[in-house]
C-alpha cells in the first residue's frame, strides 16, 4: 500500500539521538541563532512522541539542562533584543495596523452573520492510498512539479501521523532541520479532508522552508521565529487545497465547512489583531502582557469594545501569532484567489512574494503583490456564496 506517513518511532527515535550526539559535539562552537535552533529542533521532535521517554527520562536530561542554559541567555539584555523585534515592528505600525484589523474584523463579522446555522457532515474517510493520490493530484494541479519533494519527504520517512496523542483535533507543525529536509508533523486520527487540508498547510512551509538556499541559518531561524509573513505561503497552499477539492467534488460537503472554518480562524486572529493595536505599548514591549493578569490587561486596553472578554481569553493568544495569521490568512486567501482565476500571473505574485520575503514590515509584502483592501471583501463574498449552495457529496474518482 502507497503511504504518506512513512516516519516511525524508530526513525524519530534515531534522528533524536543524532540531534542531541551532533549538538554535544558542536555546542561550544555555535552562535546563539544555531543554538537556539538545536534546542527548539530537539525539543519539538521529543514532544511529538514524548511519552516514549517516560520510560527512560535521562535521554532528555541533557536537554532539560540545555534548556535552562537557553531561558537565562534569552534573560540577557542582549538576547531579548532579537525576541522583542515583533512587538517593535508592531509599535511602529499601530495606528495602520489597527485601522486595517478593526476594519477588516468588521467586515469578516457582519459578512459572516449572513451564513445560518451549516448542517454537520460526516466527513468522507479515505484509505491511505486514496489520501496520497488525491494530495499527488492537487500538487500536479496547482504546483506542478512539487510532487516530486513530497515523494522524497515519503521515502526519507519525514512525515509523521501523531495521531497516538488521542486527540480529536486536528493540527500540523513543520520542523526545519538545518542541512536536512523539513519534518512534518500532523495530528490526526482518520484519513479526511480535515487532514489534508492540514497537511497541505505544513507542505507550504516545507516549500517556504527549501526555497531558502541562499539564507544563512541565522536568517532563516529569524525569518520563521519573528517574521509576521511566515505563514503566507501555508494559508496559499491551505486554500488552494480546498479549492481544489471544492471543485473536483471531492468530499465537497466538508470541503466547505472547511472553507467557513478557514475564515472564520482569520476572524478571529483580525479580533486578536485589534485587541493587540488598542494595548498601549508598555505592555507590548518584550511580550510583558504575558506577564499580567488578564484582569489587569482588560483595564488597560483602550477601548471599552473589549470590557466583557471571558477572563482566561488571553493564555493562548501572542502579538506575533495573531499577526503571523491574520496577515498569512489574508494574503494567502488573496494568492490562492489570483492563481484560481489566472494561473500564470497567480505563479508570478507568488514568486514575487517569495522574492521580497522579509524579517521586517519596512518594505510592506502587500506592495509586491498588488493586494488591495478590495480583494480582501471580494474574495470572502464569493467563498460565503460557495459556503451558501451546499451539495451532495460526489465521490472522488480517478
Amino acid at each position: 500500500m502507497e503511504k504518506v506517513y512513512t516516519g516511525t518511532d524508530e526513525y524519530l527515535l534515531y534522528e533524536i539521538r543524532n540531534l542531541i550526539e551532533e549538538f554535544q559535539r558542536v555546542k561550544s562552537l555555535l552562535n546563539f541563532e544555531d543554538y537556539r535552533t538545536y534546542i527548539s529542533n530537539i525539543e519539538a521532535l521529543i514532544g511529538m512522541y514524548y511519552e516514549i521517554y517516560y520510560k527512560d527520562p535521562s535521554q532528555i536530561r541533557e536537554i532539560v539542562e540545555e534548556r535552562k542554559k537557553l531561558n537565562y541567555l534569552l534573560g540577557k539584555k542582549v538576547i531579548k533584543k532579537m525576541m522583542d523585534q515583533p512587538p517593535k515592528e508592531f509599535i511602529k505600525y499601530k495606528d495602520e495596523i489597527q485601522n486595517m484589523s478593526t476594519k477588516a474584523h468588521n467586515d469578516y463579522g457582519k459578512m459572516l452573520s449572513e451564513i445560518g446555522k451549516i448542517q454537520e457532515y460526516k466527513e468522507q474517510e479515505y484509505t491511505e492510498q486514496e489520501y496520497k493520490e488525491i494530495l499527488i493530484d492537487f500538487l500536479k494541479e496547482y504546483h506542478e512539479g512539487e510532487e516530486q519533494e513530497l515523494e522524497k519527504l515519503i521515502q526519507s520517512h519525514r512525515i509523521y501521523n501523531t495521531n497516538h496523542l488521542e486527540t480529536e483535533e486536528t493540527f500540523g507543525y513543520t520542523i526545519p532541520i538545518d542541512n536536512q529536509e523539513p519534518i512534518i508533523t500532523v495530528r490526526s486520527p482518520k484519513f479526511t479532508i480535515d487532514s489534508l487540508i492540514c497537511l497541505a498547510h505544513e507542505f507550504g512551509h516545507v516549500i517556504d522552508m527549501t526555497s531558502m538556499d541562499s539564507w544563512s541559518t541565522k536568517e532563516k531561524d529569524k525569518y520563521f521565529y519573528t517574521s509576521f509573513y511566515s505563514e503566507i505561503l501555508s494559508n496559499c497552499y491551505q486554500k488552494e487545497f480546498i479549492n481544489f477539492a471544492i471543485k473536483n467534488g471531492i468530499d465537497k460537503e466538508s470541503a466547505l465547512k472547511q472553507l467557513l472554518r478557514y475564515q472564520t480562524h482569520i476572524k478571529n486572529v483580525l479580533f486578536q489583531t485589534c485587541l493587540f493595536s488598542n494595548m498601549p505599548n508598555f505592555l507590548l514591549k518584550n511580550h510583558r502582557y504575558q506577564q499580567k493578569d488578564d484582569e489587569t490587561l482588560i483595564e488597560n486596553i483602550n477601548n471599552k469594545a473589549f470590557a466583557n472578554l471571558p477572563k482566561d481569553f488571553f493564555e493562548d493568544i501572542r502579538l506575533d501569532s495573531a499577526m503571523k495569521y491574520s496577515i498569512g490568512g489574508v494574503l494567502g486567501s488573496y494568492l490562492a484567489d489570483v492563481k484560481e482565476k489566472d494561473k500564470e500571473y497567480g505563479n508570478y505574485l507568488i514568486d514575487c512574494f517569495m522574492k521580497h520575503r522579509t524579517n521586517n514590515l519596512k518594505e510592506p509584502i502587500e506592495k509586491s503583490i498588488r493586494f488591495m483592501e478590495s480583494d480582501m471583501t471580494r474574495i470572502l463574498q464569493e467563498d460565503i456564496q460557495k459556503i451558501k449552495e451546499i451539495e451532495k457529496p460526489k465521490v472522488y474518482a480517478k
